[in-house]
C-alpha cells in the first residue's frame, strides 16, 4: 500500500534551466509542485518533458506502468504549451479529465494534472516563491459528486479515513483543492494515492473470537441514541427525521446476518460500512457487496437514488369522501402522459417498492370491466396498503407510505428531480382525531407544495342549487357532514406548531387548491365558460390563464364558502383555485356490503374516465418550485 505522505511545511524548490530562451520566460515561469511529496521545480527554459525516458527532466516511476505517460512543455506566442502523450492504458488526468489535447497554461492559471503515480500542481507565475509560500497545498475538499454534499477539508493523507466515515458510496466521492478552480478527482481515479480503506487486523470477519451474525448491538444502539434527529443534511422520506450522510446505514446481504435491532429478525441487519470491494461498493461483515441505504433512525430501506436528485414534497389532503384516492390515481396516470407529451419531461418511478400500492390502485382501476370491479377503497387512517408501522422516536407509530418518482427532462442529462407524494386520510386533519405527536402528518409542514381537493357537494347550499340533477353523488354526500373548513384551519395549526411560526403567518409554498367534481357543478359558475387550459400552442404553462381561471373559482367559492377562501388565503401567499374533474363523467351507482349493511357507493366507469384540467395543479406547483423544467408564459 502506498504510503501519502504529508507536505513539509519549508518547501525546497529546484530550478531547471534548458538552453531555450524567449521573451515569455522573462516574464512568467511554470511552476511544478508535487502534491505528495512537497517537491517542487520552476521551468524556467524550455522544452521540458515529464515522463519515464532517461532524458526525461522530471522522471516518472516505472515500475508499476511499464511504459510511462509524458507530458512535453513547449511555447507558443504569450503561452505555455502542455502536450499530453498517453502511451498506456492509465490516461493523463487534468483537473480530474482525460488529458488528450494540447492546452495553453497562460500567466495567473493553474492546474492539477495526475500522470502516472503523481499527482502535480502547474502554475503560470511571475513569482513562484511567493506563490508557494500563500498557499496550504496540504487541504483537499471531499464530497459527494452525486448530490455535491461537501464531507470535509483535510490533508491528502487523511481522506481515505474521511471517506469511510461518511458511509458515502465511494464510487460518488471525489475531491477538489480548495486553491484550483475545477480540479476535481474521482477517488476511484486516485486509488494508488488513496487507497480504499480495508478492515484492519484484528478486525477479519473470520475471526473466530468474533460472529458477525451474533455481534453485540449495544455500541450500535448508544450510536443511535447519539446521531441528531433535527438537523442534517439528508431526510427520511419514511420518518421523516434528519441525519447527515455519514451516518447512513448498508443493508447487509449475507444469510448470516439477518436479524435487526429496529427491524426484527425477519430483516437483514443494517450496519455502518468499513470495507468496500474494488469498485466502492460497500461490503457486509462476510464480504457481500451490500448497495442498498438504510435511514440510521428507523432503518427503513432509503429509495434508489436517495441523495442524488432534489426532493420536492408534494402533500396532498382532503375531506373524508372528498375522492382523493381516486385522484391520486387518475392524476398520476394522466400527469406522466401529459409532461411528456407537453413538456418532454419523463416521470417514472424512481424506486418501484416504493409505489406498489398506488400503481397496484391505477391498475385495478384503469383495468376494471365495471364500476364495481375498479371501486378504490378511501385511504385508511392505519393498517391500509398506503399506511406502514414504523419506528420513530422509540415507539412504533402508523405514516404514510410515500410515493416516489423521478422528473427529468427525457433528453437532458442531470436534470433530474425527485417528487414524493403523500396521501393522507383527511380524518387526521379533524380536531376529534388532533394528537400532540401528530407525526403522520409531518410531511404537510415540510411540502414543497400543497394541494387541498375541495368537494363543493359536501356543501349543502351548493346541494340545494344542485338538487334537481339526476345523480346519486348528491344522496352520498349528504351523509357526510362538510368539515372542511375545519380541516383546512387545523392545517394552519398543525403546520404551525410544526414550524414554530405563528397561525397568523403565512407560507411561502405553492397552495393548489383544487375543487373537485365540476362536471357535476360547472353550471353554478357563471363564468364556467371562461375557463381555459393554460398550456398554450407552444407548450408553455400561460400564468396569466391560471390566474384567471383562478379568480373565477375564487369568486364562485365566495359565493357559497366563503370562510374557506378566508382560511386558505391566511395559509399560503401563493393560492391558486383550480377546477377539476377526475372522472370526467358522471360515476355509477352500486351498493356494496359493509359489515352486515348495504350502503350506495358510487364509483367511475374505467371505459368512461376522461379526466379534465386533473393535471395542471401539479403542472403548476412543478412551475413553482422547479422552474426550469416547466415553461411558462
Amino acid at each position: 500500500m502506498k504510503t501519502v505522505l504529508a507536505l513539509p511545511q519549508k518547501v525546497q524548490i529546484e530550478r531547471f534551466s534548458i538552453p531555450y530562451d524567449m521573451s515569455l520566460l522573462r516574464k512568467s515561469k511554470v511552476l511544478l509542485f508535487d502534491l505528495v511529496s512537497g517537491e517542487a521545480r520552476i521551468i524556467e527554459r524550455l522544452p521540458f518533458v515529464i515522463g519515464g525516458q532517461m532524458d526525461a527532466d522530471w522522471k516518472l516511476d516505472s515500475s508499476t506502468e511499464g511504459v510511462c505517460n509524458e507530458i512535453h512543455f513547449t511555447a507558443q506566442k504569450s503561452a505555455f504549451v502542455l502536450t499530453p502523450h498517453n502511451l498506456n492504458q492509465f490516461p493523463i488526468l487534468l483537473n480530474g479529465q482525460v488529458f488528450e489535447n494540447p492546452i495553453a497554461l497562460q500567466k495567473g492559471h493553474q492546474a492539477i494534472v495526475k500522470v502516472g503515480s503523481k499527482l502535480l500542481a502547474l502554475a503560470c507565475t511571475s513569482d513562484p516563491e511567493k506563490f508557494l509560500e500563500n498557499r496550504d497545498w496540504s487541504k483537499w475538499k471531499l464530497f459527494d459528486a452525486v448530490d455535491s454534499t461537501i464531507l470535509g477539508e483535510v490533508a491528502l493523507g487523511e481522506v481515505s479515513a474521511l471517506a469511510a466515515s461518511s458511509a458515502r458510496l465511494w464510487e460518488n466521492l471525489a475531491i477538489s483543492s480548495i486553491f484550483v478552480d475545477g480540479s476535481s478527482f474521482w477517488l476511484r481515479d486516485l486509488q494508488d494515492l488513496i487507497p480504499i480503506p480495508q478492515p484492519v487486523d484484528g478486525e477479519s470477519t473470520q475471526s473466530s473470537e468474533h460472529d458477525p451474525a451474533t455481534s453485540d448491538v449495544s455500541q450500535e444502539n448508544e450510536l443511535m441514541q447519539s446521531i441528531p434527529s433535527d438537523v442534517g443534511e439528508f431526510q427520511c422520506p419514511v420518518c421523516w427525521l434528519r441525519f447527515e450522510g455519514r451516518h447512513i446505514k448498508h443493508i447487509a446481504t449475507h444469510p448470516e446476518m439477518m436479524g435487526d435491532s429496529i427491524k426484527g429478525v425477519d430483516h437483514q441487519r443494517r450496519f455502518i460500512p468499513k470495507q468496500w470491494d474494488s469498485s466502492g461498493i460497500p461490503l457486509d461483515d462476510y464480504d457481500q457487496p451490500s448497495p442498498d441505504l438504510a435511514c440510521p433512525h428507523c432503518h427503513e430501506r432509503l429509495p434508489a437514488g436517495f441523495g442524488e436528485f432534489e426532493q420536492f414534497i408534494f402533500s396532498v389532503v382532503g375531506a373524508p369522501a372528498s375522492g382523493k384516492s381516486y385522484y391520486l390515481a387518475i392524476l398520476l396516470k394522466t400527469l406522466k402522459r401529459h409532461l411528456f407529451r407537453n413538456f418532454e419531461l419523463s416521470l417514472l418511478d424512481q424506486d418501484p417498492e416504493y409505489n406498489i400500492s398506488i400503481n397496484d390502485v391505477i391498475n385495478k382501476l384503469y383495468s376494471a370491466k365495471s364500476a364495481a370491479e375498479g371501486r378504490i377503497i378511501k385511504t385508511q387512517m392505519a393498517g391500509g396498503t398506503n399506511y406502514k408501522t414504523v419506528h420513530r422516536g422509540g415507539q412504533e407509530v402508523e405514516l404514510p407510505v410515500p410515493y416516489i418518482y423521478n422528473l427529468s427532462r427525457t433528453k437532458v442529462q442531470n436534470s433530474d428531480s425527485c417528487l414524493v407524494f403523500y396521501d393522507n386520510a383527511g380524518e387526521h386533519f379533524l380536531p376529534s382525531h388532533s394528537k400532540a405527536d401528530d407525526f403522520h402528518i409531518l410531511h404537510v409542514a415540510k411540502a414543497s407544495a400543497l394541494f387541498f381537493l375541495y368537494d363543493p357537494l359536501l356543501n349543502v347550499d351548493v346541494r340545494r342549487n344542485l338538487k334537481s340533477l339526476p345523480t346519486k353523488q348528491l344522496e352520498v354526500a349528504a351523509k357526510t357532514p362538510d368539515q372542511q373548513t375545519s380541516i383546512l384551519a387545523q392545517m394552519n395549526v398543525k403546520i404551525s406548531r410544526v414550524l414554530g411560526k405563528s397561525t397568523s403567518e403565512r407560507l411561502d409554498v405553492p397552495f393548489a387548491f383544487m375543487i373537485g367534481k365540476c362536471d357535476v357543478w360547472h353550471s353554478l359558475v357563471k363564468d364556467f365558460s371562461k375557463i381555459r387550459n393554460p398550456i398554450n400552442e407552444k407548450k408553455q404553462l400561460d400564468e396569466s390563464v391560471v390566474d384567471r381561471n383562478s379568480a373565477i373559482m375564487r369568486e364562485f367559492l365566495n359565493e357559497y364558502a366563503p370562510d374557506v377562501v378566508a382560511t386558505v388565503e391566511r395559509l399560503s401567499n401563493e393560492v391558486r383555485y383550480f377546477p377539476i374533474s377526475a372522472f370526467g363523467h358522471r360515476p355509477d351507482e352500486y351498493k356494496v356490503k359493509v359489515g352486515d349493511n348495504m350502503v350506495d357507493e358510487v364509483a367511475p366507469d374505467p371505459e368512461k374516465i376522461n379526466p379534465y384540467l386533473v393535471e395542471i395543479p401539479t403542472e403548476w406547483a412543478i412551475s413553482q418550485v422547479i422552474p426550469d423544467l416547466i415553461p411558462t408564459a
